[in-house]
């Protein structure tokens, strides 16, 4: 009887059937085939199912005409968590595939007679060596089994475009044994979906690279498989699109922020635009990054991956690709082209409380010799204030100077440990002669200070500026890194800076770190790399 209930693929109710299936080993916690099975006999306009819109997507691109590809899941159900009714399941059992995303994602399996062979298991070939497991588990019984626990684990493989490449090779070989004699069409299909996938992985890795190691969060923990692939800086909370999170966990977002002091945060979908508005205060920009397990309302699962791609790219991008949003984020760029600005103009946000009466904006001078004055000793330009209050530098018990830390003699610069003690308070930025006999004048940093202040005031935007530089003449990346006397007088500098703001009731925000460099470091074929980890340690 129950074989003869099997093979007529009738809906199995949990109470009543699952054990006696799983005694016959039909149905299990994992149903989806764990052996790559033997060629099929060939069938005609075959049927097959998906369980989730990815899978879907990528059969649908590889079975093309020659075959009907089901969607099953209603529009407004999150595929994850639906499961089929006794009709859809009728329908499957009848089906000649049902392809499956795998890794636990489709627990409606333990409610379901579905024939193995039937089934495929689209993460089989990645399952034992890649799938991440999370904390928590599920427990539950079958039948008269007992109780056991499945360790908890990450579902959105797709968004790892390596996997999704898999996942797609899987159902590739599952048409091409259901349907051998279209082989030929089935591998054509398939790898032109592989170079797309490829296309978009490259997008991924060049949009990631821009930030390396920069603090992320998620609304969600649904990106795991996309955070190890980029090996990125992520730390994931649960707060729905759709809801206000409460006063509670904006207190457990706000200690987090302490440790973890994230720009970027990526959403499943829009926040409730006072979400944003909060996240905006504190300095948290919003990135919509759909997983897509559902279809999008336009366009495709590559289109939808695509447009989180070049959201992602927008965010993130560097002051060479940045989008300003008002009239001095665009000044700063024009005045300052030929400098790499490691933290990406201005802040996009200010944080809950700041205004420009209480803030102070710094400027961080950082290269060799043209960002130390050379050879201008003797054409000071700024000798006057331009904008006594809105542009500052130290003053300093003597020599008060942009260059922190600084010493010049016969043409060669040296740099000397920086006593924080010796910088007494702010002054109105003016260019002057460098410590020492060398010839060090008026560094860029004037006149782009002077400049930005100049334009803002014009735009209605006036705010207060620190500028110095950290930077020594005829010097290789290698002298100026972190762990040089270089960068530890940076650190230095701005720690006295806070602490004079504070005395003021000022709140210190570093707005860019502008550089001119890269003269000694011609013949360094990894100069890219270096400029890219000194502005991760900028950031950081």
């Amino acid at each position: 009887m129950l074989q003869h209930l099997f093979e007529n693929r009738c809906f199995a109710l949990a109470g009543r059937l699952l054990p006696l299936l799983a005694a016959l080993g039909a149905v299990s916690c994992q149903q989806a085939v764990e052996e790559e099975p033997g060629p099929i006999t060939r069938v005609e306009n075959p049927v097959i199912y998906a369980s989730n819109y990815p899978m879907y997507y990528f059969t649908k691109r590889i079975v093309g005409e020659m075959g009907e590809v089901v969607y099953p899941v209603p529009a407004d159900r999150d595929p994850l968590h639906w499961r089929p009714d006794e009709e859809t399941v009728r329908q499957m059992q009848r089906a000649d595939f049902v392809i499956l995303n795998g890794a636990g994602y489709e627990a409606w399996l333990t409610m379901a007679a579905l024939p193995p062979r039937i089934l495929v298991n689209t993460a089989l070939h990645f399952e034992r060596n890649r799938l991440i497991e999370v904390p928590g588990g599920i427990t539950h019984s079958h039948g008269d089994g007992g109780t056991h626990t499945h360790a908890a684990t990450a579902t959105t493989t797709w968004l790892d475009p390596s996997l999704a490449i898999e996942h797609a090779r899987s159902i590739r070989d599952a048409m091409t044994r259901l349907m051998p004699r279209d082989r030929e069409g089935f591998i054509e299909r398939h790898n032109e979906l592989a170079a797309d996938l490829e296309s978009w992985e490259r997008e991924l890795k060049e949009v990631f690279q821009n930030r390396p190691g920069a603090p992320l969060l998620a609304s969600q923990p649904v990106y795991q498989y996309l955070e190890d692939r980029y090996s990125l800086n992520l730390r994931s909370l649960d707060w729905e699109p759709g809801e206000m999170p409460l006063d509670g966990e904006w207190t457990a977002l706000d200690r987090l922020l302490e440790e973890h002091a994230a720009e970027w945060m990526l959403w499943v979908d829009d926040p409730l635009p006072e979400v944003a508005s909060r996240l905006d205060e504190r300095g948290i920009a919003v990135v919509v990054f759909r997983p897509c397990s559902r279809p999008p309302s336009e366009g495709d699962f590559l289109t939808e991956m695509r447009a989180n791609t070049e959201r992602l790219r927008e965010a993130f991008a560097p002051w060479w690709g940045h989008r300003f949003p008002n009239p001095v984020m665009k000044i700063l760029f024009s005045i300052s082209t030929l400098c790499l600005l490691f933290s990406g103009c201005l802040p996009r946000a200010s944080a809950a409380g700041e205004t420009a009466d209480n803030t102070l904006v710094v400027f961080i001078g950082l290269g060799q010799s043209l960002m130390v004055g050379s050879q201008s000793g003797d054409t000071l330009v700024s000798v006057e204030p331009v904008w006594p209050e809105d542009a500052l530098m130290f003053d300093a018990v003597a020599n008060a100077d942009v260059r922190m830390g600084l010493i010049t003699a016969g043409g060669e610069d040296r740099i000397a440990v920086l006593d924080p003690a010796t910088l007494t308070g702010f002054a109105p930025l003016v260019a002057r002669v460098g410590v020492g006999g060398g010839n060090r004048g008026e560094t860029p940093m004037e006149s782009f200070a002077n400049s930005l202040a100049t334009r803002a005031r014009e735009a209605g935007q006036p705010f207060r500026s620190l500028s110095f530089t950290a930077a020594q003449g005829g010097t290789r990346y290698s002298g100026l890194r972190k762990g040089t006397q270089a960068y530890a007088n940076m650190l230095t500098a701005l720690e006295r800076a806070k602490e004079l703001a504070g005395e003021r009731g000022w709140r210190v925000r570093v707005a860019a770190c502008l550089l001119k460099h890269g003269e000694g470091d011609l013949g360094n074929a990894g100069y890219l790399e270096d400029l890219l980890t000194w502005r991760s340690d900028i950031d950081a």
